[in-house]
């Protein structure tokens, strides 16, 4: 079973924007970023692109609940920061794959950003 990094990764590489995992349980720990070397998750299944013309909420509740159960998710925008649940994943709020060099170069720039805020 893959690390969270490698399973955002393969969220990015497939779906086409970036993801970051959440905790969902009660507790303190609600809400807060998951370290990125935390193992024993089961990796993203899906090998094709979700349509366009789903959003972001119905993502997430068809493809990402059902992953990963007890965790939350944050879909983010070009500029690193989460996306609206309510526009398609098509739409120019998201930036896919395609106009990113790197999904990990992305993602390793989003958490030197959010270390030094």
């Amino acid at each position: 079973m893959p690390k969270l990094e490698f399973v955002e990764k393969s969220i990015c590489k497939v779906e086409g924007f970036t993801v970051r995992f959440r905790h969902a349980t009660p507790g303190t720990a609600k809400g807060r970023d998951v370290r990125g070397d935390k193992s024993n998750l089961p990796s993203y299944s899906y090998q094709r692109i979700a349509a366009g013309t789903q959003t972001v909420a119905a993502w997430i509740g068809t493809r990402f609940a059902k992953s990963y159960p007890g965790f939350a998710v944050e879909v983010l925008d070009g500029s690193g920061k989460k996306a609206r649940q309510d526009p398609a994943l098509h739409s120019p709020q998201l930036v896919r794959r395609s106009q990113l060099d790197d999904c990990s170069i992305f993602r390793r720039t989003l958490r030197s950003q959010a270390r030094s805020a």
